[in-house]
């Protein structure tokens, strides 16, 4: 059994947290089986005790949010808002880790569904995509409404991830009400080169499955919603020409390349306020992060990067032998330290 915290780590944050290196479990050495395995990893199912609640996006769409309260939570105490990657919804495997690891922490949970994604499927004529922060800010709005005393972080995986850290570049140092800081796991915050990194195996292999779900979840779209212009997918596709057709079209960009530099939120990373980590692994397979570490961020963002973890794997040895989830012991001890956990 390795010992990972027979060493001090390098990353000053790591030492500051009190937190190991990142160990991958000896047989998930690579990004593509971290990613494979992180996906399927077994764990408990979601227990559907959440109440499902519809939000108004504005245009008469609406999405659905599921929100977790512990008995002990009261009003002022903190909410945490998570946010889904691309074809995921509150019911995947990490936003149900990470709400029952919160709420254990006596924190109130909120998991928002992007459009049209799981169980808020139908109640939008458009899909989401990677820039479409007035929806998140919108969700963010309601939550000043039902919790008007309550902080918020927003914790995103993946798309999602790109998705907070563009909405607070933006914002800059008005950020939306209640929002007071954010982590991003494994963000996608560079989406022409996640795109062709996409293109390549092992990414390409990836790429199909989400591919699949998505040109699904189009097709079953237009049979809710006759009227709306028909989208034909070559049989073989790639995930830029996906958003070339479908993305750019339906969201007024005047093609993916416009797409990704308005949507990508590495450019604005220097803008943004609220206190906020990275989390990110080198051998993504999926989004490209290899660089990030050399770029210039405000001191209130902080980044850990790794050589291993995938595509929010992550995978490994903690400080306890029940612990296999660096990521979400990061995320738990970051939230500690910025004291955004009571307990």
């Amino acid at each position: 059994m390795i010992d990972p915290s027979a060493r001090q780590p390098a990353d000053p944050l790591l030492r500051t947290l009190g937190l190991p290196d990142f160990v991958p479990f000896p047989l998930l050495r690579s990004g593509f089986l971290q990613t494979v395995a992180g996906a399927y990893w077994p764990q408990r199912r979601d227990e559907n005790r959440a109440e499902l609640v519809r939000v108004n996006l504005g245009e008469n769409d609406e999405t659905i949010v599921a929100v977790d309260c512990p008995t002990d939570w009261k009003e002022g105490d903190r909410v945490v808002l998570l946010v889904h990657g691309l074809a995921g919804s509150h019911l995947s495997s990490y936003m149900n880790r990470m709400a029952r690891k919160l709420m254990r922490r006596g924190t109130c949970v909120v998991r928002m569904n992007l459009r049209n994604c799981g169980i808020a499927f139908g109640l939008s004529r458009k899909t989401y995509h990677a820039g479409i922060t007035r929806d998140a800010r919108t969700v963010l709005s309601w939550l000043a409404t039902r919790y008007p005393a309550s902080p918020v972080t927003a914790i995103g995986f993946s798309l999602g991830g790109n998705l907070l850290l563009r909405m607070a570049g933006e914002d800059a140092s008005q950020p939306t009400a209640p929002l007071d800081s954010l982590v991003a796991v494994s963000p996608a915050l560079d989406l022409a080169r996640s795109s062709r990194k996409l293109e390549v195996a092992p990414g390409s292999w990836i790429a199909q499955v989400f591919l699949r779900e998505l040109i699904r979840d189009v097709d079953r779209l237009q049979r809710v919603y006759p009227d709306l212009a028909r989208v034909e997918f070559p049989r073989k596709m790639t995930i830029r020409e996906f958003d070339e057709r479908h993305i750019a079209v339906t969201h007024g960009f005047k093609n993916a390349d416009d797409y990704y530099e308005r949507s990508s939120s590495l450019a604005v990373l220097d803008q943004i306020r609220v206190p906020t980590l990275i989390i990110g692994a080198k051998d993504d397979p999926v989004v490209e992060l290899r660089g990030l570490e050399n770029t210039k961020l405000p001191a209130n963002v902080s980044l850990l990067m790794t050589e291993h973890g995938g595509h929010v794997g992550f995978l490994g040895f903690g400080r306890q032998k029940k612990e296999t989830r660096w990521a979400d012991d990061v995320t738990l001890a970051w939230m500690t330290h910025q004291k955004l956990l009571v307990r």
